[in-house]
């Protein structure tokens, strides 16, 4: 027989234990709805292009699930039509389409998924959690910026809020 006090201690370890399963089932099923939210993009001019730092919260455990494709588009503010979409894996499309104008709906963002070209000019220098780095070149390179995520999970598309990119002199 344990004493009092341990016995107590094993109660407080059954209770905790319960407490992260319940946690774990319910972060489970938050990724089947995903909060995209963009808080912050930046950008530095350097010698190799434009590096854009966007800063947000996104299901970083679901970005690692190859079946959960997060699209990161950035387009010219100023014509709202130029753009540049990367997957997660790095691959980036290039074109020029209205639907980025002020913002993609869900609707918008699942018709961008199928327009554009490869352009491997663009990259993707950094994915990890809550933080996605760009590099630019070209046409992007030297204008005003905006910035959304979308993911279209069996269907469904997700957006993120739409973000100005801030551009960052030394």
């Amino acid at each position: 027989m344990f004493p009092k006090n341990e016995r107590h201690g094993y109660r407080w370890v059954a209770i905790l234990a319960a407490a992260l399963l319940l946690t774990t089932g319910t972060i489970h099923a938050s990724q089947t709805d995903p909060t995209l939210f963009l808080s912050r993009a930046v950008s530095f001019a350097g010698n190799h292009g434009r590096l854009v730092r966007i800063d947000g919260l996104f299901p970083w455990n679901a970005l690692l699930q190859s079946g959960y494709p997060v699209q990161v588009v950035i387009w010219n503010a100023e014509n709202d039509s130029d753009f540049v979409r990367f997957d997660l894996a790095g691959n980036a499309v290039a074109g020029t389409t209205s639907s980025v104008e002020g913002g993609l709906t869900p609707a918008e963002a699942t018709s961008l998924a199928a327009v554009g070209t490869p352009d491997p000019a663009q990259t993707l220098s950094h994915v990890g959690p809550g933080r996605i780095d760009a590099r630019l070149t070209g046409a992007l390179a030297d204008v005003p910026l905006s910035v959304q995520i979308f993911v279209i999970d069996g269907g469904t598309t997700f957006v993120s809020n739409p973000i100005p990119v801030s551009a960052v002199t030394p």
